[in-house]
């Protein structure tokens, strides 16, 4: 059997060569975004925008399944390419991996036409910036909320952000678009019901990997692997269900 033969069988013949063409948007590719983009690639869908402006760190290899060591120094979205092309060649990637402000994420939104985005970056203003952009372009998109500093895959849940309890970081993101004028009550999460670990304090001169102090939040691959895949799903499903 060819690569994408069961999926076919999955969902039918007809189907996935409906959507295999259709374009899909992933903002993050760390411990959520990368396990989204892969079952994303793994079910055929050959048209990825991936945008990441990170590196693959020694300290991502408890938790980012499409990176090993040999990765290290590496940009995320050159990592994530290259594995989809190895199972893929026929694959359609665009990378950005450079900071973006406003414009650029309105010019790069309008010139791709993405079907469906996922927003799974994990820092607050490039994650508030994400959100505010996806949601004034009126693209279809999902968004992640904090998977770090939990364990238990049974706690994970998909809502509108204003469901979304136990978490740091979605509360922080609610406030700041309420400000901002956006109603979050139409926003599409994943996210935990667990209560999280928190983090360890940063030290005294201590400057984090991406030039700020930060906390170290505790993480393993299990629970972000979960949203990625709870992610996965809901956008294969619209793909489905809009063909």
């Amino acid at each position: 059997m060819e690569s994408f033969d069961r999926v076919k069988l999955l969902i039918g013949e007809d189907i996935f060569y409906k959507i295999k063409n259709k374009k899909v948007a992933i903002f993050g590719l760390g411990g959520v975004g990368g396990p989204t983009c892969d079952a994303i690639a793994r079910f055929g869908i050959s048209n990825l925008l991936l945008v990441d402006f990170d590196v693959v760190r020694e300290s991502n290899m408890n938790r980012l399944s499409i990176a090993d060591g040999r990765d290290i120094g590496k940009p995320k979205t050159e990592v994530m390419k290259n594995r989809i092309l190895s199972f893929n060649k026929e694959a359609n990637i665009l990378t950005y991996n450079q900071f973006m402000d406003a414009q650029a994420y309105d010019d790069l939104i309008e010139s791709y036409a993405p079907d469906f985005c996922v927003d799974a970056v994990d820092s607050l203003n490039p994650k508030i910036a994400t959100i505010e952009r996806l949601y004034h372009s009126k693209r279809k998109f999902i968004s992640s909320m904090g998977a770090g500093g939990r364990l238990d895959p049974s706690k994970v849940k998909y809502g509108k952000l204003d469901d979304v309890v136990n978490c740091g970081l979605a509360t922080r993101i609610r406030s700041i678009l309420r400000k901002h004028n956006i109603r979050t009550n139409k926003i599409k999460t994943v996210y935990s019901t667990e209560q999280p670990v928190k983090p360890i304090p940063p030290q005294e001169n201590e400057i984090s990997e991406r030039g700020r102090t930060r906390g170290t939040q505790a993480s393993c691959m299990i629970v972000p692997t979960v949203f990625g895949m709870f992610i996965a799903h809901k956008v294969i499903s619209y793909l489905i269900e809009n063909v």
